[in-house]
């Protein structure tokens, strides 16, 4: 595959990279007060390939030191829009190590190597990036020559929530109706996959009269706590019985998290199917849900204490594309 310079090749993954993937997620980590780092063990490679119907990784390799230096990839799922059924890439994975970004100048070869490959089965392309990382907002977003543009969406929240709750669950059935999921699904622009797919084949789901969501531990996703900064460090130590907020993972230590979704116009229905999900999340430190920020979700995630990460939507526009998304979004937060 061509590459950007002499120096720097891109070429896909394969099997035989998962060393290499597995040593640049690890020294890479993200967040502010919060510093995280996302693992996917025991196969990285393998990890990222459970999340869309086709996913493409790329490798950016160092020919003189013959190391991979940076990678990146496009997740491909089905998107609904206006009521029609699209395929989505999703841009994901974006890693530069420290000691190339200085001397490797030509990212845009990577993002058209990127499009050469899934033009012919890709309409539209989105990306998400954490609003404290000003580094990737500046780098990305900042109309540089041969780079696609970064045309913003909106804000994405993810609510990091407590688990447990009090006394029996209510009394909420299994789902096992796909046909209320399209439902509930079509009356919304937003990510479409086939249930039990996309890493969210072992989710828990519940179901109340006119709503639905999902409990999953995803086994393929790892996110280890870095570090702590401002008050969060002496927050880490506060037992969570104490103060009501989700538990924080010790420094150096795994997450054991689940995430979840709700679909449910009804405020009220959704908030009963949130209290099951904490309880069925019992023991575990915390509870992740996302929406955008507009999503009437939002506000009552909000009513619970919690600890927010804030990020940025972006679809990405090639030469010649023109913005296909146009509304409020929805994207459950596995899928990002």
């Amino acid at each position: 595959m061509s590459g950007p310079s002499r120096r720097f090749a891109v070429r896909l993954a394969g099997a035989s990279d998962d060393p290499a993937l597995r040593e640049i997620l690890a020294e890479d980590g993200f967040g502010g007060r919060i510093r995280v780092c996302a693992l996917r063990e025991p196969s990285p490679l393998a990890s990222f390939q459970r999340e869309g119907h086709e996913v493409l990784i790329f490798l950016l390799e160092d020919l003189e030191e013959g190391r991979v230096v940076g990678m990146g990839g496009v997740v491909c799922r089905d998107i609904a829009l206006g009521g029609k059924r699209r395929t989505l890439g999703y841009l994901c994975g974006l890693r530069i190590r420290a000691e190339a970004r200085g001397r490797f100048r030509h990212l845009g070869e990577v993002y058209r190597e990127l499009r050469r490959l899934t033009a012919d089965r890709v309409d539209l392309y989105l990306s998400a990036i954490l609003a404290e990382n000003p580094r990737a907002l500046r780098l990305l977003t900042g109309a540089r020559a041969g780079l696609p543009r970064y045309h913003p969406l909106g804000g994405y929240l993810t609510f990091f929530l407590p688990t447990g709750g009090r006394g029996p669950g209510p009394s909420l059935k299994e789902w096992s109706d796909p046909s209320l999921y399209e439902a509930l699904r079509s009356r919304m622009d937003g990510m479409r996959w086939e249930p039990r797919s996309c890493g969210l084949e072992e989710a828990c789901w519940v179901q109340t009269e006119g709503g639905l969501g999902y409990l999953a531990v995803p086994g393929h996703k790892q996110y280890r706590v870095l570090s702590y900064g401002g008050w969060m460090r002496l927050a880490s130590w506060i037992p969570p019985w104490l103060t009501g907020y989700p538990r924080l993972p010790r420094a150096g230590h795994l997450a054991r998290y689940a995430t979840g979704a709700i679909f449910s116009p009804d405020p009220d229905q959704a908030r009963r199917i949130l209290r099951e999900l904490r309880r069925r999340a019992r023991g575990l430190d915390f509870l992740m849900i996302g929406c955008m920020q507009d999503d009437p979700l939002a506000r009552i995630l909000a009513e619970e204490r919690h600890v927010l990460y804030r990020s940025r939507l972006f679809e990405v526009l090639f030469p010649g594309m023109e913005p296909h998304i146009d509304g409020l979004l929805q994207v459950e937060v596995a899928l990002l």
